[in-house]
């Protein structure tokens, strides 16, 4: 009974991982169920393997920006974790972080922060935006699905797309979250940052919620890697950046028909700069 339920929801699975979201790209090449069939170990997600009991939930934390609630009274708004390999054989330790962000209907949408050993996503953390559908329905009470984020967007690989120890990473919600639900997408914008790693053994990564609706024109956050500055339209501002580091600059509320000027004057060598319209 056992081998044939596992093989069901394995075919059922391959689906919905191929053809459930049409069109779209973003699977991260290292879960068996999107692309990671080519290495010798590439398990499901953690999002999976906690849904079908195979971590417990002693081994996810839960966050959202106000913490603990009558809602979710395990929920935290920050902290540092430390996350076990997701393909491990000890899942009784902390395997993953999940952010609820909204749910519509049926299903619920989410972050899930992990880390994997068993290849090469192994260099950094893992981050996906994951949902759950038709759940309390059909054969196995949902469906799943994810995609990944690439944290360094300025490249055409993926093998890159971790965050890697000694840098930071807020997730901004996708096209797709801010057409379901803009304002729970806006509100909830994690910063995550990647104080070490033991590559194989584990990540010790940093979370938290800041507020960034106060932020002025000149105004960053800065740590290590992380750098955004938001703009408002109608103003300029001179930035001075460090070649070393990456920089986002936010421009808000252009309109319909917003013009935005970018001028770069490089002290040495040459420039690149990537504009984003959303």
């Amino acid at each position: 009974v056992l081998v044939s339920s596992i093989d069901v929801r394995w075919n059922r699975n391959k689906y919905k991982y191929r053809f459930g979201l049409e069109g779209t790209v973003g699977y991260d090449g290292y879960d068996m169920m999107s692309g990671g069939n080519g290495y010798a170990i590439s398990d499901f997600s953690v999002a999976s393997k906690w849904y079908f009991g195979w971590i417990p939930d002693s081994s996810i934390i839960i966050m959202q920006p106000d913490g603990s609630s009558a809602n979710c009274p395990s929920c935290v708004n920050e902290g540092t974790f430390i996350l076990h390999p997701l393909d491990s054989d000890d899942p009784s330790k902390l395997m993953g972080v999940h952010i609820p962000i909204t749910s519509q209907g049926s299903t619920l949408y989410s972050y899930w922060l992990s880390y994997r050993s068993g290849n090469p996503a192994k260099i950094g953390l893992s981050v996906h935006i994951s949902w759950f559908g038709n759940i309390g329905n059909g054969q196995f009470g949902a469906y799943y699905d994810s995609l990944n984020y690439d944290a360094h967007g300025d490249t055409e690989t993926r093998e890159d797309s971790f965050v890697i120890p000694g840098t930071c990473y807020r997730i901004s919600p996708s096209m797709k979250m801010l057409e379901i639900d803009p304002l729970s997408s806006i509100s909830i914008s994690p910063l995550v940052c990647v104080d070490e790693l033991s590559e194989g053994d584990f990540i010790t990564i940093r979370v938290s919620f800041p507020d960034l609706s106060s932020l002025t024109d000149a105004t960053a956050i800065r740590e290590n890697d992380y750098n955004d500055i938001n703009i408002e339209c109608g103003t300029s501002i001179d930035v001075n950046v460090d070649s070393g580091k990456s920089t986002l600059l936010h421009v808000k509320n252009t309109g319909v028909n917003g013009i935005v000027n970018l001028d770069i004057c490089p002290q040495s060598k040459t420039a690149k700069a990537y504009i984003y319209d959303r």
